[in-house]
Protein backbone atom coordinates (compact mmCIF):
# COMPACT_ATOMS: atom_id res chain seq x y z
CA UNK A 1 0.00 0.00 0.00
CA UNK A 2 2.57 2.15 1.12
CA UNK A 3 4.51 1.79 -2.92
CA UNK A 4 1.08 2.90 -4.06
CA UNK A 5 0.97 6.25 -2.18
CA UNK A 6 4.12 7.21 -3.03
CA UNK A 7 3.67 6.42 -6.60
CA UNK A 8 0.84 8.93 -6.76
CA UNK A 9 2.71 11.28 -4.86
CA UNK A 10 5.65 10.97 -7.50
CA UNK A 11 3.48 11.84 -9.98
CA UNK A 12 1.76 14.50 -8.18
CA UNK A 13 5.20 16.43 -7.56
CA UNK A 14 6.00 15.30 -11.52
CA UNK A 15 2.91 17.21 -12.41
CA UNK A 16 3.43 20.07 -10.00
CA UNK A 17 6.97 19.94 -12.19
CA UNK A 18 4.94 20.45 -15.26
CA UNK A 19 2.29 22.88 -14.14
CA UNK A 20 4.91 25.31 -13.02
CA UNK A 21 7.13 24.87 -16.14
CA UNK A 22 3.72 25.37 -18.49
CA UNK A 23 3.53 28.67 -16.38
CA UNK A 24 7.21 30.04 -16.41
CA UNK A 25 6.67 29.19 -20.55
CA UNK A 26 3.62 31.79 -20.18
CA UNK A 27 5.40 34.38 -17.85
CA UNK A 28 8.12 33.97 -20.78
CA UNK A 29 5.81 34.39 -23.58
CA UNK A 30 3.94 37.02 -22.08
CA UNK A 31 6.09 39.21 -19.75
CA UNK A 32 3.53 39.07 -16.93
CA UNK A 33 3.35 36.91 -14.40
CA UNK A 34 0.88 34.29 -14.86
CA UNK A 35 -0.61 30.85 -13.17
CA UNK A 36 -3.02 28.81 -13.92
CA UNK A 37 -5.50 28.43 -11.34
CA UNK A 38 -6.84 24.70 -10.20
CA UNK A 39 -10.55 26.14 -10.70
CA UNK A 40 -10.08 26.58 -14.24
CA UNK A 41 -8.23 23.54 -14.84
CA UNK A 42 -10.81 21.77 -13.78
CA UNK A 43 -13.40 23.87 -15.91
CA UNK A 44 -11.50 22.83 -19.19
CA UNK A 45 -11.02 19.39 -17.92
CA UNK A 46 -15.02 18.90 -17.32
CA UNK A 47 -16.86 21.72 -16.83
CA UNK A 48 -19.96 19.25 -15.51
CA UNK A 49 -17.89 17.84 -12.66
CA UNK A 50 -16.94 21.07 -10.75
CA UNK A 51 -20.83 22.29 -10.97
CA UNK A 52 -21.66 19.23 -9.79
CA UNK A 53 -18.92 18.86 -7.23
CA UNK A 54 -20.19 22.07 -5.91
CA UNK A 55 -23.84 20.99 -5.26
CA UNK A 56 -22.25 17.81 -3.73
CA UNK A 57 -20.47 19.45 -0.97
CA UNK A 58 -23.21 22.60 -0.23
CA UNK A 59 -25.64 19.40 -0.13
CA UNK A 60 -24.46 16.62 2.39
CA UNK A 61 -21.19 18.50 4.48
CA UNK A 62 -21.65 22.64 5.98
CA UNK A 63 -22.37 24.97 2.77
CA UNK A 64 -19.85 27.44 4.26
CA UNK A 65 -17.03 25.01 3.46
CA UNK A 66 -17.49 25.60 -0.09
CA UNK A 67 -17.82 29.33 -0.71
CA UNK A 68 -14.27 30.18 1.63
CA UNK A 69 -12.47 27.14 2.01
CA UNK A 70 -13.11 25.68 -1.93
CA UNK A 71 -13.20 28.70 -3.38
CA UNK A 72 -9.68 29.35 -1.84
CA UNK A 73 -8.29 25.77 -2.82
CA UNK A 74 -9.64 26.34 -6.65
CA UNK A 75 -7.88 30.18 -6.76
CA UNK A 76 -4.54 28.39 -5.79
CA UNK A 77 -2.23 28.11 -8.86
CA UNK A 78 -2.07 24.05 -10.23
CA UNK A 79 1.61 23.66 -9.36
CA UNK A 80 0.81 24.75 -5.34
CA UNK A 81 -1.97 22.22 -4.97
CA UNK A 82 -0.46 19.26 -6.75
CA UNK A 83 3.00 20.17 -5.17
CA UNK A 84 1.44 19.95 -1.46
CA UNK A 85 -0.49 17.05 -2.29
CA UNK A 86 2.78 15.14 -3.81
CA UNK A 87 4.77 15.47 -0.55
CA UNK A 88 1.72 14.67 1.73
CA UNK A 89 1.41 11.42 -0.20
CA UNK A 90 5.48 10.90 -0.79
CA UNK A 91 5.57 11.64 3.34
CA UNK A 92 2.56 9.25 4.12
CA UNK A 93 4.03 6.79 1.54
CA UNK A 94 7.75 6.51 3.32
CA UNK A 95 9.43 3.45 4.64
CA UNK A 96 9.64 3.20 8.12
CA UNK A 97 13.04 2.30 8.96
CA UNK A 98 14.27 2.38 12.44
CA UNK A 99 17.85 4.37 13.40
CA UNK A 100 20.07 2.26 15.68
CA UNK A 101 22.22 4.15 17.86
CA UNK A 102 25.18 3.11 18.74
Amino acid sequence: MRVIVRWIGVWLLAGAFVALVVDGVKWLANGAITSTPLGQFLYWLSPGALNLSQAVVERYTLPVLWDPVMIFVLNLPIWVVAGALGFLFAFLGRSRTRRVDG
